[in-house]
């Protein structure tokens, strides 16, 4: 199922509308921010070589 279509079955099964959503979408990332930058998902990442190049971090959440 599409994101899109999920959003609509939660707006049609819950009244959930698109601000609500946003809203909820931009504390997620910001509590993913969070916990990134004070170590609370170190145990989850692996670090890995690329090109010589050691990668031990996973990209921030958009």
């Amino acid at each position: 199922m599409s994101q899109g279509v999920a959003a609509e079955r939660l707006v049609d099964r819950y009244g959930i509308d698109r601000v609500e959503m946003d809203e909820f979408s931009a504390l997620s990332h910001q509590c993913a921010a969070a916990a990134s930058r004070d170590g609370h998902r170190a145990r989850d990442i692996r670090s890995i070589d690329v090109n010589g190049t050691e990668i031990d971090i996973d990209q921030d959440p958009r």
